[in-house]
């Protein structure tokens, strides 16, 4: 009888069923035991030799009770089978008949005697040597238990100590001064310190502030990890994982800052709209917990095929109240179209207004995008106007019927002036009289260097300052150092005693004018002596009037070119907008109770500041991908934007809070919502020409010799995979995916072997066919539709339709092992296929843009046209200079 079938007689079990096996008793250590099992079990096997029947017979565990069974699948030593077994009127032979003529003579005078039949009961003696085991093994078992109690009173001990100390004073001292950080950090070592860094728990508030820890240096984290006691990288990544924040309008977001709102006093409320966009690098990613590829054009509502390389974010800041909340972001490429943001901007202030908060303004750069979608509101503005036959003045959009002023960033248009002036003459109108600055006086006044006895009258005025070519263009400082008091009164004094040339006067007074300007716009302080436009506005100051007087200045201003033509920049009408929509608001705030007004909460500064926090994540991270923005993004918001401010960054570091900290969304349920059970199929996808694999086997070309070996490689890792996780034992599905004998497309496999041993995996020939075609598949469909939400999901549904897994034959494994191997093949081909596209957006990989048909893959030429028009023009012109 072979050994993996149940000898006890109509027992059907065989090892394939998952019921243990068990070897029956050793006849020279237990021989009354075995005995024992033999006279239970009967029929054939009593007739075999002791020897016989230990190695070649077994029985299954559901003959035994459930106290002789022991985990691990193993069995008590007095175990005996007494379940399930044969009956005794089936296995005894039946009595002999007797006849009537043997009763009738029988002699009844003597005794009947009877004879009690003795059936086998387990017996209940254990053998001395048994007895004597057993001892042993309690009074082991007794020491291991005392241990046990012993450290189980030292940590009640050390845990009532704990408490003891954290409500005495000496605890409350220590930890008074501290910030509720420090003391939280202070109290994970308290209580972490001598666990195992399994054993540890960390409540939300110390992950988050670990996560804050971790991302602007993972490298000082990890040397922090070994001396401190904090949060593994994983418990950090779960975190970000429960936050489902995606591209467009976040309802989570807006339902949390509603709360916030509602306990807010009314004259708080008034807020300012930040847009701004940031670059980031072009990069591909497979997202698995949302099934969709990172790094294309997304603005919440569509995804396009098109490589994003910006992302557009937008943030609430109040005005009377210094707060700030990034409230969405969307990916674009290059910058998003005017008609395209015009839509977002109009749903995004919808939705601020929802939650109570009252929108005064927009606040961001003068790109030429954001100008066309600023105007296209305005003109929908006009028209609505004038169809209801009302007079529109102008300087303002609607949306809600509530009225709000488009501003432009101050600091961003001083950069603008200066930029211009560096290769042109501006000429204005002031006091009746025509005036030309010039670049050239300001490169005069730096190489005069005027001082006396070291003193230098324009001490801050550097080559980084003056210099065309060494002025850092995105620095805000550098301009405004050089528009300032200082300068024009230096520049002007020594034009004035003929020093320097005297045209260089109205160089002079523009330096002092757009000085003045730029500080009416950007008080911080309510008052401040010696700088009277540096204040507050109010109803007494003297803001509005300096505006009246500036403005027909501004609007005379026209830049002359080296042809000597007359230009308009958008610097120049941009501040004309500004200071226009500054008196607007002023105006409309006075309405509504506020007198007094810090024009700084009017500007980008907590916007670029964000963006600089972005960046710090990972320590210097300038060119973050879509996946590493996201994760930054998140982080931020549960965080309290807590963030180091960036020396180098080009604007003060600003003092306003955030408004709600999001760290609320982690205990909702990230659940990614599942696809529809009903997928819409595109008609293409269900034409698919499958290839032929016999072609490629028997091709001998450089391209099917290397796909080949890949192929046969890479499913022989998915096969070993499924073993690991589906069917373990089974050989059934082990024949049905790997081979035992060797075939031609395993050459490469047998070379890959270590000494000649067989320790890879030989997936059959039925296995290589299906991992070419769902190779095939799933190249084909992400070459034009990646960009597809549940991208894996519906790959695999394409698979279906075109692929029937005949070869798997097991009935117990078959479905679980069909999704596993479509599932675990088609991510294995979406992340390779991202790393391909990838690789060549960043110049990383020339990768053969021809598929096997000789059809141009229109993905990858997108990806090397898109790496050529950005970082390879840039590589090829740093290349010539040099």
């Amino acid at each position: 009888m072979p050994r993996n079938i149940c000898c006890v007689p109509g027992c059907q079990v065989v090892a394939e069923d998952g019921v243990p096996l068990h070897y029956f008793p050793c006849p020279e250590k237990d021989a009354e035991r075995f005995h024992n099992w033999v006279k239970i079990i009967g029929g054939a096997i009593a007739s075999l030799d002791n020897t016989t029947i230990r190695k070649t017979h077994r029985i299954c565990r559901q003959h035994f009770q459930k106290e002789f069974l022991y985990p691990k699948n193993r069995l008590c030593k007095l175990a005996v089978p007494s379940l399930l077994l044969p009956s005794a009127d089936v296995s005894a032979p039946s009595p002999p008949s007797i006849s009537q003529g043997a009763i009738l003579h029988c002699d009844v005078t003597k005794p009947i005697t009877t004879r009690t039949i003795e059936y086998f009961k387990p017996s209940s003696s254990v053998p001395f040597l048994r007895r004597k085991h057993f001892e042993n093994k309690v009074k082991r078992l007794e020491q291991t238990l005392r241990q046990v109690l012993k450290t189980k009173q030292n940590f009640r001990k050390r845990y009532l100590l704990a408490k003891k100390i954290r409500k005495t004073n000496a605890f409350e001292i220590v930890t008074k001064k501290m910030s509720s950080a420090a003391k939280s950090l202070f109290y994970m070592q308290v209580k972490g310190t001598g666990k195992k860094p399994r054993g540890r728990r960390f409540t939300l508030n110390e992950k988050i502030l670990a996560l804050s820890l971790y991302k602007p240096s993972p490298k000082a984290y990890r040397l922090l990890s070994q001396l401190c006691v904090l949060p593994s990288r994983r418990t950090l990544q779960n975190i970000l994982q429960k936050v489902d924040l995606k591209p467009g309008i976040n309802e989570k977001i807006f339902e949390h800052l509603k709360k916030k709102v509602s306990e807010m006093p009314d004259k708080h409320k008034f807020c300012c709209i930040l847009f701004d966009e940031m670059s980031i690098a072009t990069n591909l990613s497979y997202d698995r917990a949302h099934d969709k590829i990172n790094g294309f054009v997304d603005n919440g509502s569509k995804r396009q095929p098109i490589f994003a390389d910006h992302v557009l974010v937008f943030m609430v800041r109040g005005i009377v109240k210094k707060y700030k909340q990034p409230i969405a972001y969307s990916f674009c490429s290059g910058t998003t179209k005017s008609v395209d943001l015009k839509y977002q901007l109009k749903n995004i202030i919808e939705k601020v207004q929802n939650t109570g908060l009252k929108v005064v303004a927009t606040v961001c750069d003068q790109g030429a995008t954001n100008i066309a979608a600023l105007n296209q509101l305005m003109e929908e503005t006009k028209g609505n106007y004038l169809r209801n036959d009302e007079d529109y003045e102008g300087g303002f959009f609607e949306v809600g019927s509530v009225k709000i002023m488009p501003i432009y960033d101050p600091p961003h248009l001083m950069k603008g002036v200066r930029n211009n002036l560096l290769n042109k003459n501006l000429k204005y109108v002031m006091d009746g009289k025509v005036r030309v600055a010039k670049w050239c006086h300001i490169e005069d006044l730096f190489k005069r260097s005027p001082s006396f006895w070291g003193v230098k009258l324009a001490h801050k005025l550097t080559a980084q300052h003056v210099v065309p070519s060494m002025i850092p263009k995105m620095r805000v400082k550098y301009c405004t150092q050089v528009f300032s008091t200082s300068v024009g009164v230096t520049l002007g004094c020594l034009a004035e005693s003929g020093c320097l040339p005297k045209e260089s006067v109205d160089t002079a007074h523009l330096i002092m004018l757009f000085d003045n300007l730029f500080d009416s716009v950007n008080a911080n302080y309510h008052k401040e002596e010696g700088k009277i436009y540096r204040s507050a506005v109010t109803p007494n100051s003297p803001h509005l009037k300096f505006w009246n007087k500036t403005l027909p200045i501004v609007r005379s201003m026209k830049y002359i070119n080296n042809n000597g033509k007359e230009v308009t920049v958008p610097s120049v009408t941009s501040w004309v907008k500004t200071i226009e929509g500054f008196k607007l608001i002023t105006n409309k705030l006075r309405a509504e109770g506020v007198n007094s007004l810090l024009l700084r909460n009017l500007n980008q500064d907590p916007l670029e500041n964000f963006f600089g926090a972005i960046r710090a994540h990972g320590y210097n991270n300038i060119m973050p991908n879509s996946a590493a923005f996201e994760s930054a993004f998140k982080t931020l918001l549960i965080n309290n934007i807590t963030s180091p401010h960036s020396i180098q960054g080009n604007c003060e570091k600003d003092d306003s809070i955030c408004l709600k900290s999001l760290k609320s969304l982690i205990y909702q349920n990230c659940n990614v919502e599942d696809a529809n059970d009903i997928m819409e199929i595109i008609d293409e996808h269900l034409n698919i020409d499958l290839i032929n694999t016999q072609l490629i086997l028997e091709s001998r070309s450089r391209v099917h010799v290397e796909k080949c070996a890949a192929i046969a490689y890479c499913s022989g890792w998915i096969a070993t995979k499924a073993k690991k996780f589906i069917f373990k034992k089974c050989k059934t599905c082990q024949n049905n995916l790997t081979s035992s004998n060797n075939e031609d497309f395993h050459n490469y496999i047998i070379k890959k072997e270590y000494c000649g041993k067989r320790w890879l995996c030989y997936p059959t020939r039925s296995l290589f066919d299906f991992f070419a075609q769902v190779e095939h598949i799933t190249w084909n469909i992400l070459n034009k539709y990646a960009h597809v939400e549940n991208i894996v999901k519906y790959i695999m549904l394409i698979i279906s339709v075109h692929i029937e897994l005949n070869f798997m034959k097991c009935e117990k494994h078959k479905e679980n092992l069909k999704k596993y191997l479509v599932h675990k093949s088609v991510v294995f081909f979406v992340i390779t296929w991202c790393k391909e596209v990838s690789d060549i957006l960043n110049g990383k990989s020339y990768y053969n843009l021809c598929n096997d048909s000789g059809e141009n893959v229109s993905i990858f030429l997108r990806a090397r046209e898109h790496y050529n028009k950005t970082k390879g023009a840039k590589r090829e012109a740093q290349r010539r200079r040099n």
